[in-house]
């Protein structure tokens, strides 16, 4: 065996090791957030309520002024501001910090530390903040995020429409964190699962955040290696090769990445038997190079990144099944199945003022998707007007119900 084959079967299994051993630093802003209410888009003096995180804004203490307008559908707009106080965890900091918030609903405005990150108009579809330009490294962190009741939203912003609806409050009703990680983060990844091919095709977009400018004021180049392998969820067995890509971004560009992976024998997602596999997807950072009076230069990166430093490290959950229609069948991993279920409008459910905090209540949510549907010989779920919280659909794929998203 070559030097050059020997030395990349080494980089191989320390970037798989390194992946398995370490994950991208999360800050979850999950719990309970400081809440107030202004008429104006300008932050309040003060905050004088608590809320949970995720929810909606009904779920205020002390309740708002408007609460029983608010499921009237008779409520006067106005802006609704979270209150967020953090410190870098000790081993993040001189990374980059970037805000995740799945859900928000309506339109929003983030900011840290007094100074605007991000203005979005998305609804109901996951927000990426950049934080980092604002952060404090010591020190408490404020983070203010700004919701618009909907009619405040701008009239371009998908707001959603539902005739049957006669009123719509606001709030983050999704998991939201920080992840300090980068240059070079993990944006979005798709795996689409092939059973009776034995592989999965793998989507995976990323940015480059850094903001390293040449003389000639172009961006940057970076290098980087992408690598992905597949392991079953529960045991952690690695049950694929293990893809290495190694590339270059320049700062504050995107690229896009497919490949596929190879399971030998995958083991079918059933109703019965849910099994669960897991896609471990790493960045991981190495040379700036950069153009100077001509002549171009390779440093060794200049953020707090030793070489070969981890800069993202995601997983994503996924079943290895094929679904499809067949005249006027349905096959799931080629055999065919009957659909027994119903309809969930999680949406139509918000304007109960007696649903509370249920929406975001595990046990509650295991309860109504999984247990009675599993006694009743149900097996599916068609999600209606709107999506659900993302462990709703974590939940179906453990313990075996399809959606109909």
């Amino acid at each position: 065996m070559q030097f050059s084959q020997i030395f990349n079967t080494i980089l191989l299994l320390i970037i798989t090791n390194f992946a398995q051993a370490q994950n991208t630093i999360q800050l979850s802003l999950n719990g309970e957030a400081d809440f107030e209410q202004t008429t104006n888009a300008f932050p309040p003096k003060s905050f004088k309520h608590k809320i949970p995180v995720p929810g909606l804004i009904d779920l205020a203490t002390p309740k708002l002024d408007q609460y029983e307008a608010y499921f009237k559908g008779t409520y006067q707009p106005r802006y609704n501001w979270y209150r967020f106080n953090f410190e870098v965890p000790k081993d993040a900091k001189g990374r980059f910090a970037i805000l995740k918030a799945l859900k928000l609903r309506f339109s929003s405005k983030i900011y840290l530390n007094g100074y605007e990150c991000g203005s979005y108009i998305q609804n109901n579809t996951p927000v990426d903040c950049n934080l980092t330009p604002y952060l404090k490294q010591e020190g408490t962190n404020e983070l203010l995020i700004r919701i618009a009741d909907r009619p405040l939203s701008p009239t371009e912003a998908a707001t959603g429409y539902d005739r049957e609806k006669y009123t719509n409050i606001a709030g983050i009703w999704d998991d939201i964190w920080i992840d300090f990680t980068g240059p070079i983060k993990i944006h979005r990844t798709l795996i689409l699962p092939d059973l009776k091919n034995n592989k999965i095709t793998v989507k995976t977009k990323l940015e480059n955040y850094a903001n390293i400018l040449e003389r000639n004021m172009e961006y940057s180049i970076i290098d980087y290696t992408l690598s992905t392998f597949i392991r079953e969820k529960k045991s952690k067995k690695v049950v694929s090769d293990t893809v290495l890509i190694n590339d270059q971004l320049s700062c504050q560009n995107g690229i896009q990445h497919e490949f596929s992976l190879n399971i030998p024998k995958a083991t079918p997602w059933l109703l019965h038997r849910p099994f669960l596999y897991e896609t471990v997807v790493t960045v991981t950072t190495h040379t700036i190079h950069y153009q100077q009076y001509g002549n171009t230069k390779s440093i060794k990166p200049v953020y707090n990144y030793p070489w070969q430093e981890l800069a993202d490290h995601q997983v994503y959950t996924f079943g290895m099944r094929d679904f499809k229609s067949v005249e006027k069948d349905f096959e799931l991993n080629g055999e065919k199945i009957k659909l027994f279920g119903s309809t969930i409008m999680l949406n139509r459910f918000f304007e109960d003022p007696d649903r509370a905090h249920l929406p975001w209540d595990r046990e509650w949510v295991k309860r109504l998707m999984i247990t009675i549907p599993k006694r009743l010989k149900w097996n599916m779920m068609r999600v209606s007007i709107g999506g659900l919280p993302k462990f709703w659909y974590d939940l179906a794929d453990e313990y075996g119900i399809l959606i109909q998203n």
